[in-house]
């Protein structure tokens, strides 16, 4: 991993916050289920990739991912704004199948994921006491890789097999927010905030039928969710001369 960070303020007004990160990956995976029955394994036996591999998964991968960001704060008399863009790649580097309806053939590789998330943040004084803030912001996450590489071999043993897919999208969020700042004297203040995010591409197990007989299961980018709320904090700090300060 390599990440690099720079801070400068440009002048009075404009503070630049500029990054970059690589990072590679290297996952080495193995699983299995203990062979143990009255028959054929009567001690407990670790299964052979080579003639039992529906009890053993050994796969070795290597994603590679990329970000960068730009972010500019702005500091005026009446007003202070952040503004920002986030780029992130991000590569499999595996094999799906891209027809639904032959999961075990016409492999390809994964395509490379590029996502590009824009930020933006005000906050401006209504009164001496007050301050409204608003924020606007895209984000991205990457789905756990156990879910891309599930089954990587991409056997068809079992009643009901489960398919990972190496292509599958980066869920996504857009969030926003508007809140308010108020001190109420000396010592109390709060801050009452709403929000709501927009979510994409969550990540879904389908069940897919190829016919009567053959069905089968593969991680896919398929539910939606919004969550919307308001949050609201008082506190009150402690003076020199208090006993104690408090926030709820």
């Amino acid at each position: 991993e390599i990440k690099f960070d720079i801070t400068s303020q440009v002048t009075n007004n404009h503070e630049v916050k500029f990054g970059l990160k690589s990072k590679w990956d290297i996952l080495d995976f193995v699983y299995f289920t203990v062979l143990r029955d009255r028959n054929n394994y009567l001690v407990p036996t670790i299964p052979n990739p080579q003639n039992q591999k529906g009890s053993i998964d050994i796969y070795s991968r290597s994603p590679k991912q990329f970000s960068s960001y730009l972010q500019d704060k702005m500091e005026f008399e009446s007003m202070i704004l952040n503004a920002g863009v986030r780029f992130d790649y991000f590569d499999a580097n595996a094999l799906y199948a891209p027809d639904p309806f032959k999961p075990t053939e016409n492999l390809q590789m994964s395509s490379k994921k590029y996502t590009i998330s824009p930020r933006l943040g005000i906050s401006f004084p209504i009164t001496d006491q007050g301050i409204i803030h608003f924020s606007y912001g895209h984000f991205y996450q990457l789905p756990p890789f156990r879910y891309l590489y599930t089954n990587p071999e991409f056997e068809d043993i079992a009643n009901q097999p489960t398919y990972g897919n190496a292509n599958l999208n980066p869920e996504k969020t857009v969030t926003y927010e508007i809140g308010l700042q108020q001190q109420l004297n000396e010592t109390v203040a709060f801050n009452v905030t709403g929000f709501y995010k927009d979510v994409r591409d969550l990540l879904a197990l389908q069940q897919i039928r190829i016919s009567s007989n053959s069905i089968y299961n593969k991680y896919v980018n398929k539910d939606y969710g919004n969550i919307k709320g308001i949050t609201f904090s008082l506190t009150k700090r402690k003076l020199p001369d208090d006993f104690f300060s408090a926030s709820l």
